[in-house]
């Protein structure tokens, strides 16, 4: 599995390095007051925002992918777990389930899900995502914050140790909630956008 690390580059080697890491820095420090009573996001905002958001769902389809696996070591798919819950805005969070074999949705907080996820009872499981992600616009919520929605496209592939399979696809729809992080960079103190996911619910299923 692969590993994530997000690393911050904090130089540049050309004065051309050093006016875009600038013009970063500064898109960073305004959407630090994305949350200001009043103010609207500017182009720049928005798209920071957007591509903080995608890495965020990149992050959980790679996580689902990797603990569904049963194939990977059992060790990395329960560190995908814990990963995979780090990117909700609690454990609270609910995770709903459908199955072609049933009408009725059903619904887990996300750890729960995760587990369940790791345990199915499976030989094999390959969950893939089949479309790209797709965004909604970010609209501000009465508290001043940001949310949108992302939709996934996941198919889901299970084979018995009889060697029957079970095949769905099904489209899923994110709740993104952006907060404000207040974080210290050396002897300043900021407030930087953090991206948070919340409930996810099932669209549609077919086959």
């Amino acid at each position: 599995m692969k590993q994530f690390l997000f690393v911050l580059l904090l130089g540049g080697l050309t004065s051309s390095g050093l006016m875009a890491q600038g013009q970063s820095l500064q898109v960073q420090n305004d959407l630090g007051r994305y949350g200001d009573a009043g103010r609207a996001l500017s182009p720049a905002e928005v798209s920071a925002l957007t591509e903080k958001i995608e890495e965020k769902v990149n992050l959980l389809t790679n996580y689902l992918a990797a603990i569904a696996d049963k194939r990977q070591d059992p060790e990395l798919r329960n560190q995908a777990v814990s990963q995979a819950v780090g990117l909700f805005l609690d454990e609270s969070q609910v995770v709903e389930v459908s199955s072609l074999n049933r009408e009725s949705i059903e619904r887990f907080p996300v750890r729960i899900y995760f587990r369940r996820l790791y345990a199915l009872p499976y030989r094999d499981v390959s969950l893939t995502f089949y479309n790209v992600s797709t965004l909604s616009a970010l609209e501000k919520r009465p508290d001043g914050r940001w949310s949108a929605t992302a939709t996934i496209f996941q198919r889901f592939e299970g084979t018995t140790e009889e060697g029957l399979k079970y095949i769905d696809r099904t489209v899923k729809v994110i709740e993104i909630l952006v907060e404000r992080e207040k974080v210290r960079i050396g002897n300043v103190t900021t407030y930087l956008p953090a991206v948070r996911l919340g409930n996810i619910r099932v669209k549609e299923t077919k086959l």
